[in-house]
């Protein structure tokens, strides 16, 4: 048996990461053979990101023209119909990306066969066939980033639900976030309080911006909180905090 080769797509809020991985004949983890990665510019729109991308791929595919690739991998941020790979939802931090036809659009632009999942979703078959979750009947994971999703993966199949959302925590109730505003348009969710963006925003309110020049960012919180920052360590603290609280 040779080794085979697929292109992974990982499109987030903040990013779209692109890899050629070699899957070896042996069962071993995967491994990437290229790696690029450009902004996602998420608010340019949702057609603007599908472009970037579309590009992303095909640049993958150039720079190995002697690699055989079997297909494209994607892991979305958002809702994503389980029957087609459409954008079934998205929530404003990726505004317009409701309703892209991400998976039916590549296929025909890109004459490959292409399989579209939640980006966490991935994230939890990943760690279920090769990772933590290894030999595990049930893995549960949750992904901390722009905003909060989930999945849930049993017996090594992800668990998508009637409209594809099964898992997705970041839109459960959260005392902590009573009254808060959420990227959905509703208030009071998980996601309000415990993601990147909210942990930036929580900074701000607080004690100011990291930067005067900008919103904070979850990341700048978490640099001075690695630094010691005392305001920047009781920010993370109710975060976690909460999201400990909802888990649980």
């Amino acid at each position: 048996m040779e080794n085979k080769y697929v292109c992974s797509v990982d499109i987030g809020g903040t990013k779209i990461a692109t890899a050629i991985m070699e899957y070896p004949a042996d069962g071993s983890v995967p491994h990437p053979v290229f790696e690029a990665e450009v902004p996602t510019e998420a608010q340019e729109g949702g057609e603007a990101v599908f472009q970037r991308i579309e590009a992303s791929i095909k640049a993958a595919l150039e720079a190995n023209p002697d690699v055989e690739v079997l297909g494209v991998g994607i892991g979305a941020a958002g809702v994503v119909d389980p029957k087609t790979g459409a954008i079934a939802y998205a929530n404003e931090i990726m505004p317009g990306w409701s309703g892209v036809q991400l998976g039916p659009r590549l296929r025909e632009d890109l004459g490959l066969p292409v399989a579209v999942v939640g980006d966490v979703q991935a994230h939890a078959l990943g760690e279920a066939h090769w990772g933590v979750g290894k030999g595990k009947f049930s893995v549960m994971c949750l992904g901390i980033g722009t905003g909060i999703g989930g999945a849930y993966v049993e017996n090594g199949r992800v668990m998508q639900g009637f409209h594809g959302a099964a898992g997705h925590m970041g839109h459960i109730e959260c005392s902590a976030a009573a009254g808060i505003p959420c990227a959905c348009g509703r208030s009071g969710h998980l996601e309000s309080v415990a993601s990147g963006t909210s942990i930036g925003r929580m900074y701000d309110e607080r004690f100011g911006r990291v930067d005067p020049s900008r919103p904070s960012v979850g990341r700048d919180v978490n640099d001075l909180c690695r630094a010691g920052d005392a305001k920047a360590t009781e920010v993370i603290h109710d975060a976690g905090f909460a999201l400990g609280a909802s888990l649980g």
